[in-house]
């Protein structure tokens, strides 16, 4: 808590531990995060199914964030050189 370079937020620093737990449970249930989290294309609906499996601090925009990172959401505008690099990585990547 007292370090400065870190997250000092008490309630965040125990989200990332409950969250550990949760996420146990999840990849029990699904057999891996990712099996699970490419079920979803709405940033409102995985967060509040994060949120029902006892995840915290995973609100829409998190949820938005995490899914434009790894590919599930592109929102890059047309004529953006990112849109054209994900959608080929995205064709050239099995469905899950």
């Amino acid at each position: 808590m007292r370090d400065e370079a870190i997250i000092r937020n008490r309630a965040k620093i125990l989200s990332a531990v409950s969250n550990a737990k949760a996420l146990l449970v999840l990849r029990k249930e699904f057999g891996s995060f990712d099996r699970y989290v490419w079920k979803f294309d709405d940033k409102d609906v995985l967060s509040k199914d994060l949120k029902k499996r006892g995840f915290r601090f995973v609100g829409p925009t998190i949820a938005e964030s995490f899914m434009q990172a790894v590919g599930i959401r592109n929102d890059h505008e047309r004529g953006c050189y990112r849109r054209a690099e994900l959608i080929r990585a995205r064709a050239v990547t099995p469905a899950r």
